[in-house]
């Protein structure tokens, strides 16, 4: 009898205990963003990759800006999806950051606007400021699900155009960035064990966060992290493929000085190693164009090409999409 009711007291504590957990793994799958700096084992680090340097979009103190729609568009507030509806041709899909959305320009002087506008398409944008390429996708794949009248012109886009800065390898490096249960299974390769536990979301989090550590210390400098850059350039253009099969994946590197949020000459040093990495060519194996701005206009983008009113940073101006959209879709738009 003795030894029935201990038997129900185990069983019952351990039904206790799975309900809790799962209960606990649930509110951390729905509410991981507050828990980002919850597991941040600590790494050695090299210098050249500091994780926490991630953008921030800061106003001046000496800039004061009044409330309306206009000020409000210029810090990425505006809805700026659709492009050039009433031409007929198949559409164009960009993905990027604040670069590519338009950051400090209005709708008109953004690269979709003078994109679709030269190159007579639709254009379907996806950039927004701060994200990066992952990012962009699950936005794409939320599109597919619940709008229909995008989704159609999604599927018969016949390019898609990446624009790459030198700032995205630091959102790749940090989990907190975009929703990593949907991509970092094919970005890492996890052993029988770590895949089993995987199947938990509070395990897969602080799996993929010991993997973000350990790649970290493997790429220590810009080559290497170019590495890096390609797999996730080629994993986001397989996941493209599920939503437009048949369009041609561009990857436009923006060429710049870089940014001085990280102040530090070895940042300077270790982004111009990725963006002039040989390594670029693997994506040109797989069919995928990669070009620099600099190679199309001559010029660097970091010599005048900037905004009037220092209110975006580093962010282009206007100037630089007149210049180089034309030339662009000359080479690469049929």
């Amino acid at each position: 009898m003795k030894s029935k009711k201990s038997l129900l007291i185990i069983f019952s504590n351990v039904l206790i205990f799975l309900i809790l957990f799962v209960c606990l793994d649930k509110y951390f799958e729905n509410n991981y963003m507050k828990f980002t700096g919850l597991f941040n084992m600590p790494v050695k680090n090299d210098d050249n990759i500091n994780v926490n340097n991630i953008e921030t979009e800061n106003l001046p103190e000496d800039l004061e800006l009044p409330f309306t729609d206009e000020s409000f568009n210029e810090w990425c507030g505006e809805e700026r999806r659709k492009f050039g509806e009433t031409f007929t041709k198949k559409p164009i899909i960009v993905l990027g950051c604040s670069y590519a959305y338009g950051h400090g320009l209005t709708k008109e002087e953004s690269f979709p606007n003078i994109l679709s506008l030269t190159a007579q398409r639709p254009v379907i944008s996806f950039a927004n400021c701060a994200s990066n390429i992952l990012e962009n996708i699950i936005n794409v794949n939320n599109t597919m699900k619940y709008d229909e009248n995008l989704s159609d012109l999604i599927k018969n886009s016949e390019y898609i155009i990446y624009l790459y800065m030198h700032h995205h390898i630091m959102r790749y490096l940090d989990i907190s960035q975009f929703d990593f249960n949907y991509f970092y299974e094919d970005l890492f390769t996890l052993n029988k064990f770590e895949k089993l536990l995987s199947k938990i979301f509070l395990f897969r989090y602080i799996i993929v966060k010991m993997q973000i550590n350990k790649l970290i210390k493997e790429f220590p400098d810009g080559h290497n992290s170019a590495l890096y850059v390609i797999k996730t350039v080629k994993t986001a253009r397989e996941r493209m493929k599920k939503y437009a099969p048949d369009a041609k994946f561009i990857v436009i590197i923006y060429d710049e000085k870089y940014s001085q949020i990280d102040g530090q000459k070895e940042h300077f040093k270790y982004y111009s190693e990725i963006s002039d990495s040989p390594e670029w060519k693997e994506l040109e194996k797989d069919g995928i164009s990669v070009i620099h701005t600099r190679d199309l206009t001559g010029f660097d983008f970091d010599k005048n090409y900037k905004l009037k009113k220092d209110i975006a940073g580093w962010h282009p101006n206007a100037r630089v999409w007149k210049e180089f959209t034309p030339v662009f879709v000359n080479n690469y738009i049929k």
